[in-house]
C-alpha cells in the first residue's frame, strides 16, 4: 500500500499461541473466548506483526518479532511458527542486509527476539547488520535492569549484542527520529512503550500500535493484558489515542492480531470499532 512517498508493506513474522488469560487479564474467559477461542492449553492464536516502510531511499522495519533462537521445548510452549527474515523480505526484493533502520516499540521477547540469530559458534549476532536500531532510552534501561516481574520478558541475547556492535540508538520521548517516522510514547505496557507513526508530506499516516492495541478485541479500553506492567497507563493511553485515531481516520496496524492486517478505528455510538482494509 502507498501513502504518497511512503510505501508500506505488512509482514507477519510468526504465528504463536499465547495464554488467553494473560492476553485478556481480568476479563472472564466466558467473555473473551467468544472472540478468541482457546485450545486445550488455554492458548489463543496470535501473530507477531511488522511493518516494512520504504521512504526516501530507506528501508525501515518495526518490531521484527520472535525470531528463531528458541529451543524445541520453548517453541512447543508457544506453538511457534516463525519464518526467517531472508524469506520474509525476498518478495520485496530485499535481504536483511538491505534494512537501514529498525524502530522498536519495546524489547519484549516476542518483539525483539528476531533482532539477533545464533551464528555457527553459538553467539547471538545481528539479523540486520547494516541497520540502526532505535529504542527509547528508558525502555533500554529497564530491559537491561528488569524487575523480577519483567525479567522473563527480556532476553539480553536479543539486544545486548547490538549495543556492542554499535547499532543501538537511544531516543528520548516523542518526536521524529527518522524521516517521516515519529515516536509516540504511550507507556502502559512497559514504562516507555511507544507507538510509531509514519507520516508523509500530504498529511497521510500509518500507525504501528504494537502492544497498546495488540488486537481488535483490545479496542475496549479496560481490556488490559496480564502482560501490561501498568494497566491504568494502558487505559489512559487508549482513552487518549482512540478519539484521535478515529477522528483522523488513519491506517493502523496491530501488534498481535492474526486475522487483521491494516485497518482503521471508527467511532460508532460512542464505542470504537475496527474496520479492516
Amino acid at each position: 500500500m502507498t501513502a504518497s512517498t511512503i510505501k508500506f508493506h505488512f509482514i507477519r513474522e510468526s504465528l504463536a499461541r499465547f495464554d488467553g488469560g494473560a492476553m485478556f487479564g481480568h476479563v472472564p474467559k466466558a467473555v473473551w473466548s467468544k472472540l478468541a477461542p482457546a485450545d486445550e492449553f488455554n492458548r489463543i492464536e496470535c501473530s507477531c506483526n511488522a511493518i516494512l516502510a520504504r521512504v526516501g531511499g530507506l528501508n525501515i522495519l518495526t518490531d521484527p518479532g520472535m525470531g528463531l533462537k528458541w529451543t524445541p521445548k520453548e517453541a512447543a510452549l508457544y506453538h511457534l511458527r516463525a519464518r526467517p527474515w531472508e524469506e520474509l523480505l525476498a518478495p520485496h526484493g530485499l535481504t536483511p542486509d538491505d534494512i537501514h533502520a529498525v524502530a522498536m516499540s519495546h524489547l519484549h521477547i516476542d518483539h525483539a527476539g528476531a533482532l539477533t540469530r545464533w551464528d555457527a559458534d553459538g553467539r547471538a549476532v545481528s539479523v540486520f547488520p547494516n541497520a540502526k536500531v532505535y529504542v527509547q532510552r528508558l525502555e533500554w534501561e529497564r530491559a537491561n535492569n528488569p524487575d523480577p516481574r519483567s525479567r522473563p520478558s527480556y532476553r539480553p541475547q536479543d539486544f545486548v549484542p547490538l549495543m556492542e556492535s554499535g547499532q543501538i540508538v537511544l531516543i528520548d520521548g516523542d518526536g521524529e527520529f527518522l524521516p517521516g517516522v515519529e515516536s509516540v510514547v504511550t507507556g502502559g505496557h512497559t514504562a516507555a512503550h511507544q507507538a510509531l507513526r509514519f507520516a508523509d508530506g500530504d498529511g497521510g499516516a500509518l500507525w504501528f500500535l504494537a502492544d497498546i492495541f495488540p488486537s481488535t478485541a483490545h479496542l475496549k479500553p479496560h481490556w488490559v493484558m496480564g502482560y501490561d506492567l501498568y494497566p491504568m497507563g494502558v487505559m489512559e493511553a487508549r482513552a487518549r489515542l482512540l478519539p484521535e485515531l478515529a477522528k483522523q481516520g488513519v491506517r493502523c496496524a496491530l501488534g498481535h492480531d492474526p486475522f487483521q492486517e491494516i485497518g482503521r478505528i471508527v467511532e460508532v455510538d460512542g464505542k470504537y470499532e475496527w474496520v479492516g482494509e
